[in-house]
């Protein structure tokens, strides 16, 4: 999710875009930033009856954003005067009467699901990794969009969920975060009595009269609950074709960002609340190969989702704010780590600058540099 996205009782209809400008990264402290301080760099934008904005992209020529919503659209935001417009949709079997409006979970393996959004600088194309479709390219035009790829190594993509583009060569990184849970629910009764607080995404209804709780948890949630490592960081060619894994057996891989100089990725593993490094070495053909894979941050204390690069060479991370959610408690951190810390949820103090972050911004080198107060939910919610 992304860190400019907020929850709670609008129930994911609003997206939020702020144009954060870097402040000078100091080696022994950092910057926090609240709603109040971004003044007129914060802006909210409604969304017309839809919900679940995930990433976000702007085009060629920096219109936009362009945000997945959940009854499978991509849409565009054309200005206050003409809000937000249709730009793709994921297939042409994609029923609209069925699909557009929708915020039913259930539907979303017929009507779609973007979650990484990514414009090649070259061609303008809207490159899509969709949840169930898989990677997906839409013309600069908009339209239908093309399946480019639904498998690699042998075996399908189960949900296909974050991507990046390698601007000089054109190659697509994504990340396909579990081959054993899709995003769809799963639906179960407990007792009313039973305490519901370490259970994420939760769709609850009470039947008082039978003592039931009827919830309905969300597939791809369970793999983090159980441990599960299927997730895998992959390469498309646009050149070839062809799909390369590049990384297997990670827990929940899920936000992706190309360092500035292409020569490394950063990739959130949710399941493990860290960050991951994956150095690119350069191949004969002029692209790159993956070398294994380093921890770049480690130790979080909330579940880290989207990323993105700034101009700096920055990285941007999404925080789950974990309302209602109990988090794993961290180990021991490392020395000259700032993430010693426990999500308030669980009543302990947090040695960070803030008590509820909701996006940190961290250099290239690993360092947290500035971060994002969500305010207990009174400013940003996740």
């Amino acid at each position: 999710m992304n860190p400019l996205l907020k929850r709670g009782p609008l129930s994911f209809s609003f997206l939020f875009v702020a144009m954060l400008v870097a402040s000078p990264s100091l080696v022994l402290s950092f910057k926090t930033l609240s709603t109040s301080q971004l003044g007129n760099r914060y802006h909210q934008l409604a969304l017309p009856k839809v919900a679940g904005p995930e990433s976000i992209a702007f085009d060629c020529q920096g219109q936009g954003p362009y945000v997945g919503v959940s009854d499978g659209r991509i849409l565009k935001w054309e200005g206050s005067r003409l809000g937000w417009r249709e730009f793709s949709v994921p297939t042409a079997h994609r029923d609209r009467k069925l699909c557009d409006g929708s915020k039913d979970p259930e539907k979303e393996q017929i009507c779609g699901r973007p979650l990484g959004l990514k414009f090649n600088s070259a061609t303008c194309d809207l490159y899509v990794a969709d949840a169930y479709y898989g990677l997906l390219k839409v013309g600069p035009r908009g339209g239908i969009a093309h399946q480019l790829a639904t498998s690699g190594g042998g075996v399908p993509f189960n949900l296909t969920n974050a991507l990046d583009i390698d601007a000089w060569t054109g190659a697509v990184y994504f990340t396909d975060s579990t081959i054993s849970y899709q995003r769809s629910s799963t639906f179960g009764s407990y007792d009313v009595g039973t305490p519901c607080s370490n259970l994420a995404n939760l769709h609850m209804s009470e039947d008082v009269s039978s003592g039931l709780r009827m919830i309905s948890i969300r597939n791809y949630m369970l793999s983090i609950e159980n441990g599960d490592k299927t997730g895998r960081v992959l390469k498309y060619d646009p050149h070839t074709k062809r799909v390369t894994v590049l990384l297997s057996g990670l827990s929940f891989p899920n936000g992706l960002a190309l360092s500035k100089d292409g020569s490394f990725l950063v990739v959130a593993e949710t399941g493990k609340l860290q960050l991951l490094k994956i150095p690119l070495g350069p191949t004969k053909t002029g692209g790159h190969h993956a070398t294994p894979a380093q921890v770049f941050y480690s130790q979080l204390a909330r579940y880290p989702d989207n990323i993105k690069r700034n101009d700096k060479g920055e990285f941007w991370v999404a925080l789950n704010s974990g309302r209602g959610l109990v988090l794993p408690k961290t180990e021991s951190p490392d020395q000259g780590s700032l993430a010693q810390v426990q999500d308030h949820v669980d009543g302990d103090e947090i040695p960070w600058f803030t008590k509820d972050p909701v996006a940190i911004k961290i250099s290239e080198g690993g360092r947290v540099v500035e971060m994002l107060d969500g305010g207990f939910g009174t400013a940003f919610e996740s």
